[in-house]
């Protein structure tokens, strides 16, 4: 064959190099254009308004509706009508069915038919709701222990993944300030402090005005189980009323507690408007409604009571173990587990009298609990004093002489509260959890409230072990000139049990150190003889008389 001469190669190749850097062009610009959207004619009613043409796209709603989770679409499909059409599509829920399972099961788990993706989805998410609630959850009641082998609250309540929310309403079902019913408050998770007994819930309103009387709806919702309880109902009250417990006060802010003792309503001095709330709900009271509704095992594992005991003639009076926290509105004041908690010998029963300041109710939540008889529940109906018949458990001995009491807080008690504008610190007030096991590891009383300290010599609570026990006059006390050295913490919920800590603010924790922590020196519980008879079956409060 005749091959070319050299000037048609050197043509050719100088063709080549000219060309290269098009093709080079026109390869980066196809490729651009397959990654653009391919644009589509729209048919739009010209006859329909402007807003309309903007949201009648429904399909460009749903394909961006296809990228997000599940929460997203819940919040977009609120917007308007046209967006809530969008997020009920195929082409939304087919995605969100795949991205929450895997492509093996959703292949087992779909209908192979095509459509009808949302329903497919609440379909098997209700089966694998059901299928954690009958077998996932009980198992974890009895395989989340501690170290102890006490009872897990705080994996418990993780476990279940469990969110929040809030509703005010006026009391008589009139109208709030801007003309609604009722207003609903989704919390996040920063307004939410999970502790190892208890759940705390802070809030404070600085865009919204609530004006009391009003009603507190604590309501929370189990992703895990798919169901929703109401945990709390509680009465805000106007400040002027009779029957307002105020508990502490500083020169903006009153701090009224609530009957129940769980929440605590702070509301302006200046206009008597709610500046923000605490709710402190503990992990046994949130448990107990999603328990209740599922296998009888899982709630009698945690909290059922025990069976008939001819034999102990001490049945009820000895090994209970006693978990105590206190905790300010973010951290924890102090925490400790006291075991092997048994009767007093020498005064096993007596009658107490308790301060009315210190006694709440919370029985309104607590149906399904066992209660005091209606004679113990009366008590005493009007007075400064609540009387009942208890018996006397020493939880922590008084300090020996020459020594210091054993148990110091980590933090000073106190409160804080922050507005925009002003932060107020309440010294002496804090939030206590008190959990009580009995003998089989079951919790047998749970309570969370608010409370403050009461200082001066004399305790809020009388009985015979507090005048055996805690002592008058204390020569072991150091730097008494900074306020009283004893304080005195009394948690009493009528018709159930009483709790008092004696603290002891005497002592430093070293040398120079001007911080005055607390000390527990000595803590009793009282259990109500009707509360024991219900719960062990005995027959203490008929033979005490």
């Amino acid at each position: 064959s005749r091959s070319p001469s050299p000037s048609l190669l050197a043509g050719a190749a100088l063709r080549l190099r000219k060309a290269a850097p098009v093709a080079a062009a026109q390869e980066r610009g196809q490729a651009m254009a397959c990654m653009r959207p391919r644009k589509q004619k729209l048919t739009l009613d010209a006859s329909a308004p402007p807003s309309a043409h903007v949201f009648a796209i429904w399909h460009l709603v749903a394909r961006a509706a296809s990228c997000l989770g599940l929460p997203e679409v819940a919040a977009l499909r609120s917007a308007c009508r046209c967006a809530d059409e969008a997020c009920s599509s195929d082409m939304v829920w087919e995605q969100l069915f795949k991205g929450k399972w895997n492509k093996e099961q959703a292949a087992g788990g779909a209908d192979q038919r095509q459509g009808d993706w949302k329903q497919q989805f609440l379909v098997r998410l209700r089966r694998l709701q059901a299928a954690y609630q009958a077998k996932t959850l009980p198992s974890l009641v009895q395989k989340l222990r501690r170290k102890d082998g006490l009872p897990d609250l705080q994996k418990m309540h993780e476990s279940l993944r469990i969110k929040f929310s809030l509703a005010l309403s006026p009391p008589s079902g009139g109208l709030m300030s801007d003309g609604s019913k009722v207003k609903h408050l989704h919390l996040r998770s920063e307004s939410v402090g999970i502790f190892s007994t208890s759940v705390l819930v802070r809030c404070s309103f600085s865009n919204l005005t609530f004006s009391p009387p009003l009603r507190l709806h604590v309501r929370a919702r189990s992703s895990a189980l798919g169901s929703e309880h109401e945990l709390l109902t509680a009465a805000v009250l106007k400040p002027s009323d009779k029957s307002c417990n105020c508990i502490a006060s500083d020169e903006h802010f009153m701090f009224i507690r609530s009957s129940c003792g769980r929440a605590l309503f702070c509301v302006w001095k200046k206009d008597s408007t709610l500046a923000g709330l605490f709710v402190s709900m503990h992990h046994m009271h949130i448990l107990e409604p999603f328990l209740a509704t599922g296998p009888q095992a899982a709630l009698e594992t945690l909290a059922g009571r025990p069976g008939p005991d001819d034999i102990d003639s001490q049945l009820g009076l000895h090994d209970y173990s006693v978990l105590l926290t206190m905790h300010s509105s973010k951290l924890e004041v102090f925490s400790n587990c006291f075991y092997k908690v048994a009767v007093d010998k020498e005064n096993a029963f007596g009658a107490t009298r308790v301060h009315r300041t210190c006694v709440l109710d919370q029985r309104a939540a607590d149906e399904k609990r066992p209660q005091a008889g209606a004679a113990a529940r009366a008590g005493a109906a009007s007075g400064e004093f609540y009387e009942a018949k208890v018996a006397n458990f020493e939880v922590l001995a008084p300090h020996e002489s020459g020594g210091r009491p054993p148990f110091p807080c980590v933090r000073p008690p106190q409160l804080v509260f922050q507005s925009l504008a002003f932060k107020s610190c309440l010294p002496d007030t804090l939030f206590v959890d008190a959990t009580v096991f009995d003998e089989h590891g079951h919790i047998c009383w749970a309570t969370s409230m608010a409370v403050s300290c009461q200082s001066g010599g004399a305790s809020p609570h009388e009985s015979l072990l507090a005048a055996r026990r805690f002592a008058a006059v204390d020569f072991d006390r150091e730097h008494e000139g900074q306020g009283d050295a004893v304080r005195w913490l009394c948690v009493a919920e009528h018709g159930a049990a009483q709790l008092v800590v004696q603290l002891e603010y005497g002592h430093l924790t070293t040398p120079g150190d001007d911080r005055q922590l607390p000390r527990l020196n000595a803590i009793s519980w009282h259990p109500e003889l009707s509360f024991l008879d219900a719960w062990w079956g005995s027959k203490y409060a008929s033979s005490a008389r």
